[in-house]
């Protein structure tokens, strides 16, 4: 009966701030009146240095700036989990901004953060990996699952045809530490499309050590993928194609196949906004990148908040287009 009345309160609470009635909404008394940053909406990405963050922090910068707000970058420290970032979202809140942008760092990590956003009518719009929350003003990004399916037709179109490949050929998945929602369904629907369009493609994953304490630490990942990736492509036979599913493991797989002959490479299909990656791509060094519009989900994440304050509702998801690119 507690847990209904519970989630009748929140639901009721979540409703007044998706109102725009922030004057008329009373603080939790577990978070003190704090500063107002009047006109500065607070960005937590789960990244920083890699060319996606860096693009999309130009991008919100940018839109924010044109709207007369400007943006609070929070860098995540050198060791990161969800645990911080649930922290650190804690912190923010203290600030009163007027709006969030999120990154989740975990598909379910940040709900307990996430109702107190609602207890203070602070509005969150969700960007780069979606989180299974309604305690936000909606979603910016690309549409994760597509870009799955359009990396595994990249393959199954690349590959060497059938009557050419060996009887084992495999496709190898490059994973990463579990919890990132954007990669899953990336993950997901790449290797359902490929069991449906190419069953001559059998599939094999490297095997990113399970660990209790999750750590998403860069130099930290990418030895990790480095490690799991090398010692899969010496434990597997017919190996023609290597698919990483975000940045990092991208950049991480190319590091690693770069140093075999050009000969006996597999294939590499990644997700990236990496110049460097994409000029490789355009010189057949990589077989297919999914680029992302980093700036415009960005800036369009910001330009969600400003709506939201101006009491225009966005839609549900705002699904920003990426391109597929290959040498072919």
């Amino acid at each position: 009966m507690i847990e209904k009345l519970l989630k009748v309160l929140l639901v009721s609470v979540l409703m007044i701030g998706l109102t725009g009635c922030y004057g008329k909404t009373e603080r939790s008394a577990a978070l003190p009146p704090a500063a107002s940053v009047k006109n500065t909406i607070v960005v937590l990405p789960y990244g920083d240095h890699d060319a996606f963050w860096q693009q999309f922090r130009q991008g919100a910068s940018e839109a924010a700036k044109s709207a007369g707000y400007r943006v609070q970058w929070e860098s995540p420290p050198p060791v990161w989990s969800p645990k911080t970032q649930a922290e650190m979202l804690k912190n923010v809140l203290n600030l009163n901004p007027p709006g969030i942008v999120l990154g989740p760092l975990h598909r379910n990590k940040m709900q307990a953060a996430l109702v107190d956003t609602v207890k203070q009518a602070i509005p969150v719009v969700i960007a780069a990996s979606n989180e299974d929350t309604a305690y936000k003003v909606t979603y910016v990004g690309s549409d994760n699952t597509a870009i799955g399916v359009d990396l595994a037709k990249q393959v199954g179109k690349l590959t060497p045809q059938s009557h050419s490949r060996p009887p084992n050929s495999k496709v190898l998945v490059v994973d990463i530490q579990p919890g990132m929602r954007s990669f899953d369904l990336r993950k997901h629907a790449l290797m359902q499309t490929l069991l449906q369009s190419s069953p001559n493609l059998s599939v094999a994953q490297t095997q990113f050590s399970d660990e209790n304490e999750l750590n998403y630490e860069e130099s930290y990942l990418q030895s990790k993928i480095k490690e799991s990736l090398r010692k899969s492509l010496k434990e597997e036979s017919y190996v023609t194609a290597v698919v990483a599913l975000d940045e990092n493991s991208t950049k991480t797989a190319w590091h690693v196949l770069e140093l075999i002959p050009a000969e006996k490479r597999p294939l590499l299909f990644g997700v990236s906004v990496d110049p460097d990656l994409v000029k490789l791509c355009h010189q057949g060094k990589i077989a297919a990148l999914a680029v992302q519009d980093a700036h415009k989900i960005g800036a369009e994440s910001v330009q969600a908040i400003v709506g939201f304050k101006d009491g225009k509702r966005p839609p549900q998801q705002v699904l920003i287009p990426y391109k597929i690119i290959s040498a072919n």
